[in-house]
């Protein structure tokens, strides 16, 4: 199955870009993802990973239940948590509980593991200078792989 995601535009929720589908749907195939650890999984994917000083990446973020015993909860797009940029917070790292997945407010269907919920927002960054940068996704104690962009 593939999977369909979902961005915000102003007050609305809608299909996201073409290439955001396309790069969700290459997870299975993606050499780098996150470890296993409580349950899940958490990777980051990218279009490319090499670009131009300014030029926007988009990250798409993928939880993996990999147990029945850790629910998802598929509905979103959900804000993304504990996102570092070469090593530096960019996005909050949200309620301090030990339930950072569990999004806040939280109003829709929950499913039992294993599983996949790519409903997350895209964040989007660009790098002001040359040389190797790093987005990585912790939210709480859970870490995703490390995308390394090559920026030119």
């Amino acid at each position: 199955m593939r999977p369909h995601l979902f961005v915000r535009e102003g007050g609305r929720i809608v299909d996201a870009p073409p290439a955001d589908q396309s790069v969700a749907a290459a997870y299975s195939q993606a050499p780098d993802k996150g470890a296993a650890a409580g349950g899940y999984r958490l990777t980051l994917l990218a279009q490319e990973l090499a670009c131009k000083v300014g030029q926007t990446v988009r990250i798409i973020h993928v939880c993996e239940s990999v147990a029945p015993d850790a629910p998802l909860y598929p509905m979103g797009p959900k804000p993304v948590t504990g996102e570092y940029v070469d090593g530096q917070l960019a996005l909050s790292q949200g309620p301090a509980d030990d339930q950072p997945l569990i999004p806040p407010s939280y109003d829709g269907r929950v499913v039992p593991g294993p599983g996949l919920d790519f409903n997350f927002d895209i964040t989007e960054y660009s790098f002001g200078t040359p040389g190797r940068h790093a987005v990585q996704w912790r939210p709480g104690s859970w870490e995703s792989n490390t995308l390394w962009f090559d920026v030119t």
